[in-house]
């Protein structure tokens, strides 16, 4: 008996040591299951393609993907397709936050990991143009450039350029084109509209330019350092004859002055007490004027015949000159008739402003007005357009150099833009002409004109035929 019990002891003694010493390698190594969201884009802008990788995700087995969209901008379309593959991608059609889930699998076993992906804006093409001109006419047969090159994309992608003439005469033929500069030719006279259209790929900023192809522009500009003197400037381009100015008062009554706001200009210069109507006496005539004419022995191409269309553009400047209870013309469209057709006056009211209005024909029309005060001692762009037939029409600016304000606006398509008259043709004043007695007897001056000296500048003039 107690020799079975010692066998039973060594028995179980020599299994328990057994046992100790050996190891089980029959179960496979777990390896932590790691899911690995990498962004391939190096920016996210709207409109990108945005992709992403699960590639450097870490487990033991065959790993097994699902992507999902936990949330992304409100106003996005976006959803995944493909999105059990280890990579994917989709378009960003919306800035803001898209935030991506990855579910890794294997061996029954999951993890996951989210990604938040900032989506910038995309800002438009910034258009920049380089002109040959900044004139918005050009005579039939001239080229002018339209430089693109400088036109920039705030996230510094390549930009496509694309010109379209949007409207033009019937018989012109003008092609669009992709470069980054157009250089346009008009051949036939007319309006032309053009678009250019600049892209990112993605964003598209778009600039309108209009062009109107011109028969004839003729341009005088006063030069302060040429040989010729402020008359003879004049008369080079206007024709001989073209000024009116007192001849019976030896004084300077036009010269050519500069200045910081629009450079060289005509300086116009009236005397209350001494000058006379040009030739006339003062004793003899109740008149003044010192101012350029456009007609008579003027080119044709500076005079309007019936049935013509012209542009004439111009800058003008009134000091605090002394205004009558009459007039004082600064501009007007006149032929042989009597009465101008179109007149820009300086008048004074009884119990009223004083102002510059635009008059219509005989019956002095007031088209438009604007408080002298406004106006006085500013340098003003002015420019109108006009038909010179009885069925004709007008459209009249005035704007502030300095600020480009519109003052007057007139845009009146039905008005009888013509006079009967036996010179076949209108023409232009510009400067100061000005009525200063009650009548060419009466030894005192209007009310209001108490300065000796009044003076009226006017700029560069340019005058177009279409």
């Amino acid at each position: 008996m107690s020799k079975l019990i010692f066998l039973l002891m060594l028995s179980l003694l020599v299994s328990s040591c057994g046992s100790g010493g050996r190891s089980d390698s029959s179960q496979p190594e777990t390896i932590a299951l790691t899911p690995k969201i990498e962004l391939l884009n190096s920016d996210t802008i709207k409109g990108d393609r945005i992709q992403l990788s699960g590639a450097k995700s870490e487990g033991s087995g065959a790993l097994s993907y699902l992507w999902q969209l936990t949330s992304k901008p409100s106003d996005s379309q976006v959803s995944l397709f493909n999105d059990t593959s280890q990579d994917i991608e989709f378009i960003a059609d919306s800035s803001g936050a898209y935030e991506v889930m990855l579910t890794i699998s294997a061996n029954n076993r999951s993890q996951t990991a989210s990604l938040t992906v900032n989506v910038a804006a995309n800002q438009n093409p910034v258009i920049n143009i380089d002109y040959s001109d900044d004139l918005t006419s050009l005579l039939a047969g001239e080229t002018l450039s339209l430089n693109a090159q400088l036109s920039n994309d705030p996230e510094q992608r390549e930009l496509s350029y694309l010109w379209q003439f949007v409207s033009q005469p019937e018989l012109s033929s003008l092609p669009s084109t992709t470069n980054d500069y157009l250089d346009f030719t008009p051949l036939v006279r007319g309006d032309y509209s053009i678009q250019l259209s600049v892209s990112d790929g993605h964003n598209t900023a778009t600039q309108a330019f209009e062009y109107k192809a011109i028969e004839t522009r003729t341009t005088l500009v006063p030069n302060s350092n040429a040989s010729l003197s402020a008359r003879e400037q004049v008369e080079a381009v206007f024709g001989e004859g073209s000024l009116d100015l007192p001849e019976t008062h030896d004084a300077e009554h036009l010269a050519i002055a500069t200045g910081s706001d629009i450079g060289d200009h005509f300086s116009f210069a009236l005397h209350l007490a001494e000058d006379g109507d040009r030739d006339i006496p003062k004793a003899q005539t109740d008149r003044q004027r010192s101012e350029i004419k456009t007609y008579r022995n003027s080119p044709e191409e500076l005079t309007c015949k019936q049935g013509e269309a012209m542009s004439v553009f111009w800058q003008f400047k009134a000091d605090d000159i002394g205004l009558s209870y009459s007039f004082s013309h600064l501009f007007q469209i006149k032929g042989d008739a009597d009465h101008p057709l179109l007149t820009f006056t300086a008048r004074r009211v009884a119990n009223e402003n004083n102002a510059l209005r635009i008059l219509h024909s005989e019956q002095d029309t007031v088209l438009a007005e604007i408080d002298w005060e406004l106006i006085k001692e500013r340098w003003l762009d002015a420019r109108i357009d006009f038909s010179c037939q009885n069925d004709g029409y007008v459209k009249v600016v005035i704007a502030e150099v300095a600020t480009q304000k519109e003052l007057v606006s007139v845009d009146i398509p039905e008005l009888d833009m013509w006079q009967d008259i036996t010179l076949d043709k209108l023409g232009f004043k510009f400067g100061l002409y000005r009525r200063v007695k009650l009548n060419a007897d009466d030894e005192q001056f209007r009310e209001g004109l108490n300065s000796l000296v009044d003076k009226v500048y006017v700029g560069a003039i340019r005058i177009e035929t279409h």
